[in-house]
């Protein structure tokens, strides 16, 4: 319904609103990202935790997972730690398999944007930035109920802009402008002006509970 809606106000807006169903899907590049993310997450946290100060009880990632290992009654209770494990064995950020995955991952997504963009001579592509926020479930894990298009452009290195889209049962919702490289102006442009078309925003609110639908 929010989609719906927002592609109204782009068409009433003067905009020409184009479906790219079927168009390249990046595809791969979602996988090479969470590699991405595995080389990078050991020497980002490590990092932060040298900033503690020489009194930090925790300085490598190493550290991190044995004081989950030894207080596992509370720390694993709900969830493991399988993705900070498979970090812990990642090589470093000198390694050439940590370059080509990144360049894959990079590659893939600036294609599929270009390719869009040109396929149709488009300003801009615009999108749900993801769906609502989501229970947490401890029998499955974390289960979006929308795709989104934030992990694109920002694999590739390209300009995203997120703004409201609206509000379904009081959980907000973003629609996102992105392009390809040096197109902030145009989309800032874009996503100014659908702002002041819609007016989405609300100030936050911490409500004890949600009016959930079943």
């Amino acid at each position: 319904r929010l989609l719906d809606e927002a592609l109204a106000t782009l068409r009433d807006a003067g905009a020409t609103v184009v479906d790219l169903a079927g168009l390249r899907d990046p595809g791969f590049a979602k996988e090479a990202g969470f590699d991405v993310l595995l080389y990078e997450f050991r020497p980002d946290l490590e990092k932060y935790l040298a900033s503690l100060g020489p009194k930090a009880k925790v300085r490598t990632l190493g550290d991190v997972i044995r004081f989950n290992e030894e207080h596992a009654k509370e720390e694993l209770r709900y969830f493991g730690q399988g993705i900070m494990v498979e970090a812990a064995e990642m090589e470093p950020l000198s390694d050439p398999g940590y370059a080509r995955t990144l360049a894959d991952s990079r590659d893939a997504c600036q294609r599929a944007i270009d390719e869009a963009l040109e396929h149709l001579s488009l300003d801009a592509l615009f999108s749900p930035t993801m769906g609502t926020a989501w229970l947490t479930d401890r029998a499955n894990g974390d289960r979006p109920d929308f795709p989104g298009a934030a992990s694109t452009p920002a694999q590739a290195g390209y300009p995203h802009i997120t703004v409201p889209g609206g509000f379904v049962s009081e959980l907000p919702v973003g629609v996102s402008f992105f392009g390809t490289a040096w197109s902030e102006p145009k989309l800032i442009g874009l996503a100014y002006s659908f702002e002041q078309a819609t007016h989405h925003r609300r100030e936050p609110r911490f409500l004890p509970t949600l009016p959930i639908a079943g």
